[in-house]
């Protein structure tokens, strides 16, 4: 599932299922939620992925962890 053909700061497309840095800092992973794309934190819930992709770097996803 591509997020909308949205891609990290190093131009890497960005799907659901991904994990990602965030400001090189948190790592966060890509589901769909609500009908948007978004960065979830188990314990600290999600925000809109179109809102911070720029800040953010695809690291993995969560079928090869």
């Amino acid at each position: 599932f591509p997020s909308h053909d949205i891609r990290d700061y190093k131009g890497v497309d960005i799907y659901e299922g991904d994990i990602i840095l965030l400001d090189s800092e948190e790592e966060l992973e890509v589901v769909f939620r609500d009908g948007s794309f978004v960065l979830e934190d188990k314990n600290a819930g999600y925000c809109i992925l179109g809102l911070v992709y720029s800040r953010c770097e695809v690291i993995g996803n969560v079928y090869e962890k």
